[in-house]
């Protein structure tokens, strides 16, 4: 620019972090559920449908666990939700704990979780979820003292549809809880 005479250079900015920090503030929100940190179901469905779509191309396997936590209701009821909300983020935490960097773990809702395990047979999604179930069953909490899970273990078969696959895994979780609960039950 000339002014005077005299040749300036001039220049503007415009400092975009805060609307940055909370555009990704905001997409943590919508993929995360914000009591337990961990991805929401509408995240989660949309990593399994990626991860289901790389095991059909690869030709590799893809565990899925659900999980259940026995008679929460009993526990809200009996102790409160804030201790309940206590009881979901430490199981949240204790999910995360043993995941690999490449699993996925979600709160599918209330007081159900599932889990995607990627190059995973459901012989190893057994031992995992069976590691889970006996460390959560050894484990005193504040109020309910020790809880246990029900969970269900599969991988997609052959011409199975994702929402079939879900479907069968539900169903098998609900087998679990009728023979009992605190088991590992896979199909």
């Amino acid at each position: 620019m000339e002014l005077a005479g005299r040749q300036y250079l001039t220049g503007a900015g415009v400092d975009s972090s805060a609307s940055k920090a909370l555009e990704a503030d905001l997409r943590h929100r919508a993929n995360h559920d914000s009591l337990t940190g961990l991805a929401n179901r509408h995240h989660f469905e949309n990593i399994l449908r990626h991860e289901l779509t790389r095991s059909e191309r690869y030709g590799t396997p893809v565990a899925l666990i659900m999980i259940d936590i026995d008679h929460f209701k009993t526990i809200n009821d009996r102790y409160g939700h804030p201790v309940g909300d206590d009881v979901l983020r430490r199981f949240a935490e204790s999910l995360k704990e043993r995941i690999r960097v490449t699993d996925s773990v979600a709160r599918w809702g209330g007081e159900e979780f599932m889990m995607v395990l990627p190059q995973t047979d459901a012989h190893e999604g057994l031992l995992l979820a069976e590691a889970v179930r006996n460390r959560v069953a050894k484990t005193p909490r504040p109020g309910p003292g020790r809880i246990t899970l029900s969970s269900a273990v599969t991988v997609q078969r052959e011409g199975e549809s994702r929402q079939e696959l879900l479907r069968r895994l539900d169903e098998v979780l609900y087998r679990a809880k009728r023979e009992g609960r605190n088991r590992v039950v896979t199909c």
